[in-house]
């Protein structure tokens, strides 16, 4: 019995499969959109191919695809999406930083312009490095700080973690911040780590006020 490919295709992803391979007809070599298909236990993947025109290779008459599974990549894709469509919310419901540090380029994004109103940074496509985070801690809290980051992206099975400390503004002045953050894993390592940093200076200062009246009065 001939069975055709299609029918191992997630019904939503056939069209994509289809136009892949009428476009393979004019090309010599081509690489795909990710699609699903059905296991042996039939269960869908994602899969990613790379198709080659062999219709003029007498012995082959036809195309060769090569696959490889990458559901474990969509998934972390899905989930950074999720995490920063989250977070992006939290930042126009408030007046948090949200930022996004990709660890293989050093590359930290930031999202909005809540960072330049709130600690008077501005940077060319919102993007820069871990070493203006680094110059940008208090000198007495970046040994602990930076261990901290340290241990958190070694264990995958803890994801979310939260801490304060001083962050140092475009005027020298530093602020106190509550630093959110989610760590993305991939294959046993961090790929990404997406958080929000909110100004609560206001907050450090107001509980300074109450714990000084606090020992006026006992």
């Amino acid at each position: 019995l001939t069975t055709s490919v299609f029918e191992y295709i997630h019904p939503d992803d056939t069209y994509l499969l289809k136009d892949f391979l009428s476009i393979l007809g004019n090309k010599r070599r081509m690489y795909s959109i990710p699609y699903r298909v059905r296991n042996s236990d039939g269960d869908y993947i994602w899969v990613e191919s790379i198709a080659t025109n062999a219709i003029d290779d007498p012995a082959i008459n036809g195309f060769v695809i090569n696959s490889r599974n990458v559901t474990t990549r969509i998934a972390d894709e899905n989930r950074i999406l999720e995490i920063s469509e989250r977070f992006e919310a939290v930042a126009k419901a408030t007046s948090d930083v949200i930022y996004d540090f990709d660890f293989a380029s050093n590359g930290i994004y930031l999202t909005g312009a809540n960072y330049h109103s709130l600690f008077g940074y501005q940077f060319i496509d919102n993007v820069t490095d871990v070493e203006f985070y680094r110059e940008s801690l208090h000198p007495d809290e970046k040994y602990w700080i930076y261990n901290f980051f340290n241990e958190a992206a070694k264990d995958p099975q803890e994801t979310h973690f939260e801490l304060e400390y001083q962050f140092r503004k475009h005027d020298g002045t530093y602020a106190d911040v509550l630093d959110r953050f989610d760590i993305i894993w991939r294959n046993g390592k961090p790929i990404k780590k997406v958080g929000a940093l909110q100004d609560i200076t206001d907050r450090k200062f107001q509980e300074t006020i109450l714990a000084f009246e606090k020992e006026i009065y006992e």
